[in-house]
């Protein structure tokens, strides 16, 4: 291995085998670069030359791609020849060095798990040292899937991803939408700051609520009430309880209507004053009645049971079904 100067003009950019050691995906060079500006490229990158001239890179792209940024011409690093470095020694190394000065991010695990299992599948075993406790490769198809459908995101979706806005089990989620919905929800999860639980609700209800209304999941995902809640200038946890009480009046559509209508007939059952309660689900999802009735004696009890009993006779407790009728 030699340390030289490389023109930066025969560092491979692209072409088959180029990226052949890099696992590197991050929102930006732009901070790392104005670092090397103030106090210069205080660790040299890891290059390999290729048979037919140029080298490629083994550690180091973000470093390379800053100090193109910067306008350099050429840059220090440590060169090995063709045939010195094996694939599982530049592996390791690339490796290592992800691990040990930043660690992987989830599309960094996903890039790394997917080369390793394509490309390298016969030197699994010997890079357990190097990938440690944190990097599992999956060994089973449907364990790598998640990470290949990752891969498959649009790029801004994926930088994003890489910058921890969300996390694996959240970015997962967009696999129930058709690739045009994606970046929608995606949008709504980051803007409205939702938790695992209240993105997977919040998904089910948009689903829903489509099937409901007989419109394209992708509409329901542009419509003009949920773009208006995701563009305002507000706190994300304010935009998240604005966008759920959209999806519930959406959800249920009758659910004021149900409730006021009950509310009122609960009323004239006038059981409320003589310890006999009557609700129901408050999501209106069932047409079920809970009356519960409250005594300290069995003489109490059957005098509350009477007054229940002379409410239906009257069809005062009929008209709490009626209530909950759809009009």
């Amino acid at each position: 291995m030699k340390y030289m100067r490389i023109e930066l003009d025969t560092i491979l950019q692209g072409g088959p085998g180029a990226d052949l050691y890099i696992f590197t995906y991050r929102p930006g060079s732009a901070e790392l670069a104005a670092s090397i500006e103030k106090t210069g490229l205080l660790t040299a990158p890891f290059l390999q030359e290729v048979e037919g001239g140029g080298c490629r890179i083994v550690c180091g792209s973000l470093r390379i791609k800053a100090v193109r940024s910067l306008g350099w011409k050429s840059v220090d690093a440590f060169v090995a020849g063709p045939g010195e470095w094996t694939d599982a020694d530049c592996l390791s190394r690339s490796i290592l060095e992800n691990r040990w000065h930043r660690g992987f991010n989830e599309v960094e695990k996903a890039l790394l798990f997917t080369r390793l299992t394509d490309r390298f599948p016969s030197l699994l075993p010997g890079l357990a040292d190097a990938l440690g406790e944190g990097l599992k490769v999956p060994q089973r198809p449907e364990a790598l899937e998640p990470y290949r459908f990752l891969l498959s995101l649009p790029e801004a979706i994926l930088l994003e991803i890489a910058g921890n806005k969300i996390v694996l089990a959240q970015a997962l989620l967009l696999r129930e939408f058709p690739a045009g919905v994606r970046p929608g929800f995606f949008r709504i999860m980051t803007e409205c700051g939702l938790t695992i639980q209240e993105a997977r609700k919040a998904a089910e209800w948009i689903r829903e609520i489509a099937g409901r209304e007989g419109r394209r999941v992708i509409d329901l995902v542009r419509d003009e009430a949920i773009l208006g809640i995701i563009n305002e200038k507000a706190d994300p946890r304010r935009k998240a309880r604005r966008l759920f009480a959209v999806l519930t009046r959406r959800r249920h559509p009758l659910l004021e209507s149900w409730r006021a209508r009950f509310l009122a007939a609960r009323s004239q059952v006038s059981a409320q004053d003589r310890g006999i309660r009557i609700s129901h689900d408050p999501t209106f999802e069932t047409s079920r009645i809970k009356v519960q009735i409250e005594a300290s004696s069995e003489s109490e009890f059957n005098r509350r049971l009477a007054a229940l009993s002379e409410a239906a006779r009257g069809g005062r407790i009929e008209r709490l079904f009626r209530a909950l009728s759809v009009e």
